[in-house]
């Protein structure tokens, strides 16, 4: 099997970009959504539901800071340690409280086009002329939340040599990365050779090394040195991302807030997400046609309206918006 059949096989398993939408800096939502597959006009008797859809519009520019979001959880998190975080229980959590060396692109209407990354820990970086080192700059400006043992202060090179080595060791994917673990992987060794940079040399070229950066799940995420012996990373997340998780009660509720270190000064607008944790599907419908709570983890990535419910959802509810959108992610079996 060919390096890049294996990566495309691997990395296949990725979230849809047009599902990364918004990515750490927390774009807010103006009114509750529900998402649809749209179809093809057909009599009112079967169903349709093209005289019930939404034209999307980004209103970015008309939010407003302020407010929770009442959102919800299904299940509690087995485990918030961010390089382990696979489980889609938490893949909301990881996604508003996790930093990545760089971050997909956000696409905010369907007629923009995808494709590419954006700065996140690494502010900038650098192809060599044979694609064989990939030279990043730390972000700067950017601080952990006011949690212990960070408590606010700055994102350190340290950090960043920790986290890589860390995920080396027991990440859960790290075997798609470090060609010392797999001979198919394409990362051979990192360094910093100042407090400013940190360097990937690769055992062959391979540009797509960003897109994997950039995944919600299964890639490298930041983690404090402090994750060595002085605070256990399974019961605690600690973020330098737009969010951070002020308070935990097991099967009860997850709250975040605004980190206030976060490198984006002016985002996200939300101050925070509020997610009790609702486990049955009946439940979480009822609350959410009750307006108690303005998604069904759709904003962060851990549930939706079933489709058999959504027509029939949107008419109980006339004040939620339903749009179309494309089918995102599909069966997939690969050897690796």
């Amino acid at each position: 099997m060919s390096n890049s059949n294996y990566w495309s096989g691997v990395l296949e398993s990725r979230y849809s970009r047009r599902r990364t939408l918004a990515g750490s800096a927390g774009i807010a939502l103006g009114a509750a959504a529900l998402a649809a597959c749209g179809g093809n006009k057909s009599s009112s008797s079967s169903g349709s539901a093209s005289g019930l859809l939404t034209k999307p519009v980004d209103t970015t520019k008309q939010a407003v800071r302020g407010g929770i979001l009442p959102d919800m959880q299904y299940s509690d998190l087995a485990s918030f340690d961010p390089q382990y975080g696979t489980v889609i229980a938490g893949y909301g959590i990881f996604w508003a409280c996790s930093s990545h060396f760089v971050l997909t692109k956000p696409v905010l209407s369907p007629n923009e086009p995808e494709g590419g990354v954006m700065p996140d820990m690494a502010e900038s970086w650098e192809w060599s002329p044979d694609f064989m080192t990939l030279t990043m700059k730390l972000r700067q400006g950017a601080g952990w939340a006011p949690q212990a043992p960070v408590n606010g202060r700055a994102v350190t090179i340290e950090d960043i040599a920790y986290t890589v080595k860390r995920y080396s060791e027991t990440g859960d994917a790290r075997t798609t990365y470090f060609n010392s673990l797999n001979p198919e992987a394409p990362i051979l060794n990192m360094s910093t050779p100042d407090s400013k940079t940190f360097v990937f040399k690769l055992a062959y070229p391979y540009t797509p090394l960003l897109d994997g950066f950039s995944y919600a799940v299964k890639t490298i995420k930041l983690i404090p040195v402090e994750a060595d012996g002085k605070y256990d990373p399974r019961t605690t997340i600690i973020s330098a991302a737009a969010s951070y998780v002020d308070k935990y009660e097991p099967s009860t509720r997850i709250e975040l807030k605004r980190n206030p270190n976060f490198y984006l000064k002016d985002v996200p607008f939300l101050d925070g997400i509020s997610r009790p944790i609702i486990t049955e599907y009946a439940s979480q419908l009822a609350q959410f046609k009750a307006g108690r709570i303005l998604g069904m983890g759709t904003f962060l990535g851990s549930g939706a309206v079933r489709g058999d419910d959504l027509i029939q959802t949107k008419r109980d509810v006339p004040a939620l918006n339903m749009y179309q959108a494309p089918v995102t992610g599909a069966p997939t079996a690969f050897f690796g």
